[in-house]
């Protein structure tokens, strides 16, 4: 991740239309207020999520990138519960139109994550330049696969959602942060391809700055953490909870 101190000068930046959930309208009216050069703000109505602020923040503060953000705001619905939801960055004039758009989203539920799909459609189609999706959490991450006929693997299907967006003539990046397992970026394909970032260097620095006694060690919750992350706590010595999904060893019998 790139400081502030790293960036370019203004003239030299690519401007980005960011839309944001509610749960992240906080973080779009901080970064609008911090950075006026390259974050503005646009207010829309309908979708109510969970925020996770400060990772985006620092990743988007690099070089090239001057940031417009509208965001999305909760309770715009028909008597019958569905969605009636209005973009910002439409009014007067489509202000998104020829710009790079950057959707910072949350799927906390199924509800709203299929209003964000609909706000996703759109913006595809409004002539965009390209679309990065920040999604920190990819919550069916973990169901990835499957042990038994009839059990679905709701990683690959949200995925396959993703990657039948409309095409604004390059692929849709979506920015995932600490995926559950690293293969999940095979899933996604043709008009959506991921990004993959990690916190880990910020909890690296907390561990190293933010502590009185200096810390050694790095214990996980079970070997499926441990594969996934030992290698990035390279220098520290690291332990592995065996007992926490402890299961019953497997027997097998044959006849002929």
């Amino acid at each position: 991740m790139a400081s502030l101190s790293a960036a370019s000068s203004p003239a030299a930046r690519r401007c980005y239309e960011v839309l944001a959930c509610d749960a992240y309208e906080d973080m779009a009216r901080r970064l609008s207020a911090a950075f006026p050069d390259r974050f503005t703000y646009h207010h829309s109505k309908c979708i109510d999520l969970l925020p996770i602020l400060r990772a985006i923040c620092q990743f988007f503060l690099v070089p090239h990138s001057r940031v417009i953000c509208a965001g999305v705001s909760p309770g715009a619905t028909f008597p019958d519960g569905s969605d009636n939801i209005e973009l910002g960055g439409y009014s007067p004039v489509n202000q998104l139109r020829g710009k790079h758009v950057l959707f910072l989203a949350a799927f906390s539920d199924n509800s709203t994550t299929l209003s964000q799909f609909y706000a996703l459609i759109v913006l595809l189609e409004s002539f965009i330049e390209s679309l990065t999706v920040v999604l920190p959490f990819y919550p069916t991450g973990t169901m990835e696969r499957v042990v038994k006929e009839g059990q679905i693997a709701t990683a690959s299907t949200l995925a396959r959602i993703f990657n039948t967006l409309p095409s604004c003539g390059k692929p849709t990046c979506l920015l995932i942060y600490d995926i559950h397992t690293l293969q999940n970026r095979f899933y996604l394909m043709g008009n959506c391809l991921p990004q993959l970032e990690t916190t880990v260097p910020l909890l690296k620095t907390a561990m190293a700055n933010g502590s009185a006694e200096p810390v050694d060690m790095v214990a996980f919750p079970d070997d499926g953490a441990a594969k996934r992350f030992k290698a990035l706590f390279q220098g520290f010595e690291t332990v592995a909870n065996k007992y926490y999904q402890a299961m019953p060893a497997r027997s097998a019998s044959y006849s002929r």
